[in-house]
C-alpha cells in the first residue's frame, strides 16, 4: 500500500512539474494562429416530436477532421506539455528528443472545421434527417490565442419509410426473399437510415449466396425512394436487376454446384499466387475430395475431410466456405489458408473449390529469462519450452516447459 501511495505521489508530482514548466500551451503556436483548445458537438432534439436523436456524441466526434491535443486523466495535455518543454532551436538534440516524445499543438483550421460540419451533416442525412443543418460557433480568444469550436446540429424533421416494395424479375430469387421477409431489417415506419439499407443488401446477398448464387453480389441490389414534394414519408422500392455472368449467358442468375474439391497442401503464396494448375508428388482421393501432396504428407486425408464443409455435388454455399476457414484455422500446423472458387471450363454452372494450404513449423523451441521474487528473495529463472504442432499427422499440439530458478 505504501509503495502504491508513493507511486501515485510521484506521478502527481511529475505532472505538476510538467504543467509548471510548460504552463504556456501556446508556446509553439505561430503568431496569428490559434490553438484548438476545445471542441463540442450540440445535437438538438427532433424539431417535430422533441425527442432526442439516437446518435451518440462520441460517434459524431469520429467524423471531425480536427481534435484538440489528447488529455491524460481528462484534464492534462501531457503530450503537448512535453512538446512545449522543447526550445525553439530545432537543431538541438534535446529539443528534437522532446518534440519526438510529445505532440505538437493542434492549430485551428477553418477549412477543416467547415469540412467537419459537412461530414456531420452528411451523417445526419444518412440517418434519415435530410433537412439537417450544422452551424459552427467559433470562439477565438486573441489574447490567449486559443479557439473553442462548437458544432450545433439542428436535425429537422426526419424522413420515414411509408411502404416497401420489391422489384425482382427473377421469380426464383423473389420466392427466396419473400420466404425470409420477416428476417429482413427494412420495415414500414422506420427511419430512412442508409445503414439499414446496407444491412438489407448484405443480408439478401448472404441469403442468396448460401443457396447457390455464387455470382450474386450486393451491387446487384439498388433502392429507389419516391416522395411527394414537401412530404416526409418515403415509398421505398428495392430492385434486383438481372445481371448475366457472361454476355452469352441467359438473363437469369444461376445456381452453382461444386464439381470438385481439391486440396493443395504445399501452396506457396509468393510463388503460386494466380497459378491455374498445380503439380503434386502424390495425389490422394478420399471420400470424393482430391488432395495434392508435396514431399510431406503432413496431414492425414481424414483430418482434411473432416475440416472441410464443402462437398462435391452440393450447391455453392458461402456458409460452408466460412465454416471450412474456421475449421482449418484451428489446425495449428497450418500457417496460411486460402479458398478459391473457379468456374469449370466449358461448364458455366459448376465450380471447382481449390483449398490452398501452407504448412507452418512442426516443432518450436524457445528460451525465456524471467525474474523471480520468493518472499522478498530476488532471483532469476530460465524456461525452456518445446512445442510439437502436428503429432501423428493430426495437427495435435503438445507443449512441454522446463524452468530452472536460482
Amino acid at each position: 500500500m505504501k509503495l502504491c501511495n508513493h507511486i501515485v505521489r510521484v506521478i502527481i508530482s511529475l505532472s505538476c512539474a510538467v504543467c509548471f514548466i510548460a504552463c504556456s500551451t501556446t508556446k509553439h503556436v505561430p503568431q496569428g494562429e490559434y490553438l484548438l483548445d476545445k471542441v463540442a458537438i450540440v445535437l438538438k432534439p427532433d424539431s417535430i416530436s422533441g425527442n432526442s436523436v439516437n446518435i451518440s456524441s462520441a460517434e459524431l466526434h469520429n467524423y471531425l477532421r480536427q481534435h484538440p491535443n489528447h488529455k491524460v486523466l481528462g484534464f492534462l495535455k501531457l503530450q503537448l506539455a512535453t512538446y512545449n518543454l522543447s526550445g525553439r532551436d530545432s537543431l538541438k538534440r534535446v529539443n528534437r528528443f522532446l518534440r519526438k516524445l510529445g505532440k505538437p499543438p493542434v492549430i485551428y483550421d477553418s477549412v477543416l472545421s467547415r469540412t467537419s460540419a459537412d461530414q456531420l451533416r452528411q451523417t445526419m442525412i444518412n440517418r434519415g434527417y435530410m433537412d439537417a443543418r450544422v452551424d459552427i460557433v467559433a470562439g477565438l480568444n486573441e489574447k490567449k490565442r486559443k479557439a473553442d469550436i462548437k458544432y450545433i446540429i439542428t436535425p429537422g424533421q426526419p424522413h420515414y419509410i411509408a411502404t416497401v416494395d420489391y422489384s425482382i424479375p427473377d421469380t426464383a430469387i423473389a420466392r427466396i426473399i419473400a420466404g425470409n421477409m420477416r428476417r429482413l431489417p427494412i420495415k414500414p415506419g422506420g427511419l430512412l437510415d442508409r445503414r439499414i439499407l446496407e444491412q438489407e443488401r448484405a443480408q439478401i446477398t448472404t441469403l442468396l449466396r448460401n443457396q447457390g448464387y455464387y455470382s450474386f453480389t450486393k451491387e446487384n441490389i439498388t433502392f429507389s425512394a419516391d416522395t411527394a414534394e414537401g412530404a416526409k414519408d418515403v415509398n421505398l422500392t428495392l430492385l434486383i436487376k438481372n445481371k448475366p455472368l457472361r454476355e452469352a449467358d441467359s438473363l437469369r442468375f444461376h445456381k452453382f454446384r461444386i464439381a470438385n474439391v481439391i486440396f493443395v497442401t504445399d501452396y506457396n503464396p509468393g510463388k503460386d499466387f494466380g497459378k491455374r494448375h498445380f503439380s503434386a508428388q502424390d495425389t490422394v482421393s478420399y471420400r470424393g475430395i482430391r488432395i495434392l501432396y508435396g514431399d510431406d504428407h503432413y496431414l492425414r486425408p481424414s483430418i482434411l475431410y473432416d475440416a472441410c464443409s464443402i462437398r462435391p455435388g452440393g450447391l455453392f454455399c458461402q456458409r460452408d466456405i466460412d465454416l471450412t476457414y474456421e475449421s482449418l484455422g484451428r489446425l495449428s500446423i497450418l500457417r496460411y489458408v486460402n479458398i478459391e472458387m473457379r468456374p469449370v471450363d466449358g461448364d458455366p454452372e459448376n465450380l471447382d473449390a481449390y483449398i490452398m494450404l501452407t504448412r507452418g513449423k512442426k516443432q518450436v523451441v524457445s528460451l525465456e529469462l524471467e525474474g523471480t521474487n520468493s518472499e522478498g528473495d530476488l532471483g532469476f529463472g530460465t524456461s525452456l519450452t518445446y512445442q510439437h504442432k502436428n503429432l501423428f499427422h493430426g495437427s495435435i499440439r503438445i507443449r512441454t516447459r522446463v524452468t530452472i530458478s536460482v
